[in-house]
C-alpha cells in the first residue's frame, strides 16, 4: 500500500517503497495516449528519490517491458542515478532524452517533461535548470492500450519500481510556460498552474 510522507508542495506526498512494489495505475484512456492528443503534452511533477539501486521507474505507459511498445516513460538511468531519461517509441524506434546530472537523492526536485510536437521531440528539465532536448532525433508518438502506471513500469516489474516521494503530478495537453514552470523562482503555486491548464489533471495527494 502507497502510504504518505512529507511533501514539497503540499504537506504530504505519496512515499513508494521499493520493496514493497507500489504503485499507482490508472486505465487506459484517451486523454493518456501520446497520438491521440494529437499535439504537445507535459507532465510536471515533484520527485524525491531513495537509496536508488538500478534504474528506477517513476511514469510509464507500455504494454510490455520493451521501450519500443512504450508511448512515454520516465526513470532513472540504469548507471547513473543522478540522470533521469524520458523516452518515447514508435514501435520501432526509440528517442530518448536524458537530464543534467542534477537529479540528487535524498532531496525534492521539481520535474518537467514531455513531448514539443512542433521539434517532434521529447524534452526534459530538472528544477530551473535548461531543457534538455535529443540533439536532432525526431518522434511521432504512438498509441497503445496500456494502462497509465504511476511508481513502476508493469506490475511485472517489482525490481524497477520507485523507491521514494512522488508529491503532486500534473498533466496537460500542451506545453507550460517558463513562468508555470519557474516555481520557485516566481513565487507561483501550485494551485494557479493547477487551475490555469487544461484538463485532464491528475494528483497524487
Amino acid at each position: 500500500t502507497v502510504t504518505s510522507g512529507a511533501g514539497r508542495v503540499y504537506s504530504t506526498a505519496r512515499e513508494f517503497a521499493l520493496a514493497n512494489g507500489e504503485y499507482f495505475s490508472l486505465a487506459n484512456n484517451s486523454d493518456f495516449q501520446a497520438a491521440a492528443i494529437n499535439g504537445s503534452f507535459s507532465f510536471f511533477l515533484w520527485l524525491y528519490q531513495t537509496n536508488p539501486t538500478t534504474a528506477h521507474y517513476v511514469i510509464n505507459k507500455s504494454t510490455a517491458g520493451a521501450t519500443a511498445t512504450a508511448e512515454y516513460r520516465l526513470l532513472t538511468s540504469t548507471s547513473e542515478n543522478d540522470i533521469l531519461r524520458f523516452s518515447m517509441a514508435d514501435g520501432s524506434a526509440v528517442v530518448t532524452v536524458s537530464s543534467d546530472k542534477s537529479f540528487t537523492e535524498n532531496q525534492w526536485h521539481s520535474i518537467y517533461c514531455g513531448y514539443d510536437a512542433v521539434r517532434a521531440q521529447p524534452f526534459i528539465q530538472i528544477d530551473n535548470n535548461a531543457i534538455q532536448y535529443p540533439g536532432v532525433e525526431t518522434i511521432l508518438p504512438q498509441d497503445t492500450t496500456a494502462d497509465f502506471h504511476l511508481g513502476i513500469p508493469t506490475p511485472s516489474f517489482p525490481h524497477l519500481a520507485w523507491n521514494g516521494r512522488i508529491g503532486p503530478v500534473g498533466f496537460w495537453h500542451r506545453l507550460l510556460t517558463p513562468d508555470e514552470t519557474g516555481l520557485s523562482q516566481i513565487g507561483l503555486t501550485y494551485d494557479q498552474i493547477k487551475n490555469s491548464s487544461s484538463r485532464p489533471w491528475m494528483d497524487t495527494p
